[in-house]
């Protein structure tokens, strides 16, 4: 994944939902070019940040309740509102629930804000499918080290 879009999780109920925080910077390379002079954190950065926050609520509940990995892809997004634009320096607030579960999807609304400001809302469908333990072990490696760094271990899921 290039661009990791959630810093931290700082909540998570398996099943019902996650708060997680990403903190915009001017270092990251999409500021160089959006736009020159004007730094502005693109809508679709947003967008991702959710639908990562999501992916994490999904796989990790499969985890946690399951006891079974998975992948989580954005297949479709709806109803996405964009309030207020973000800047380096902004902290984004992720809080996306979960929705209808299907065998191969999961519905996701998510609400991004700012300092108690909501800068924007999305549902989306995300889809997942369970992953082999044995022929998918690379995978899974990369999600646990990737989850590992979202949830600090040793303070919220320790």
């Amino acid at each position: 994944m290039r661009y990791q879009m959630v810093d931290r999780v700082t909540e998570f109920v398996a099943d019902s939902h996650v708060t997680a925080v990403k903190n915009v910077t001017r270092e990251s390379d999409v500021m160089e070019h959006h736009f020159h002079g004007f730094p502005l954190w693109p809508g679709c950065m947003t967008l991702e940040s959710m639908a990562q926050a999501g992916g994490y609520l999904v796989i990790r509940s499969e985890v946690v309740v399951r006891g079974r990995w998975t992948l989580a892809a954005l297949a479709s997004v709806s109803r996405a509102t964009f309030k207020r634009p973000v800047f380096p320096g902004d902290q984004l607030r992720i809080e996306a629930a979960l929705g209808e579960v299907t065998p191969n999807s999961a519905e996701i609304t998510a609400v991004a804000s700012v300092e108690g400001e909501v800068v924007a809302k999305a549902k989306f469908i995300l889809v997942h499918r369970v992953l082999d333990p044995e022929t998918n072990a690379e995978a899974i490696a990369y999600l646990t080290k990737l989850f590992d760094s979202f949830e600090r271990k040793g303070g919220l899921l320790a």
